[in-house]
């Protein structure tokens, strides 16, 4: 789910996701990370209720002006979280924290 996250993100598509509790295996086993790059409600939404999934949903739907001020907010997102420049940062940092 995490490439699809991230190219929706990166290309504008304002997001709403489930939350940890819905998109884990088990409450132990989390599985699911799209809570820890949206800030909810500003740079996307999303909710382990489904009924405030369905809220969003329409609020998206009926109003321009948010749609376009998520796209932007999410796009900012991606590009703080996964810039080529972050990627190869933290791929260095784990290279040597194996001794590779």
């Amino acid at each position: 789910a995490l490439p699809i996250f991230m190219e929706a993100l990166s290309t504008g598509i304002p997001m709403v996701s489930v939350g940890p509790k819905i998109g884990s295996v088990a409450p132990d086993k989390p599985t699911f990370c799209a809570h820890r790059f949206i800030e909810n409600e500003v740079s996307g939404f999303w909710s382990d209720d489904e009924n405030k999934l369905k809220e969003y949903l329409e609020i998206l739907m009926e109003n321009e002006e948010l749609r376009k001020e998520l796209s932007l907010k999410g796009r900012e997102a991606a590009l703080k979280y996964f810039s080529f420049e972050r990627n190869q940062r933290d791929w260095k940092e784990l290279l040597e924290t194996i001794n590779v």
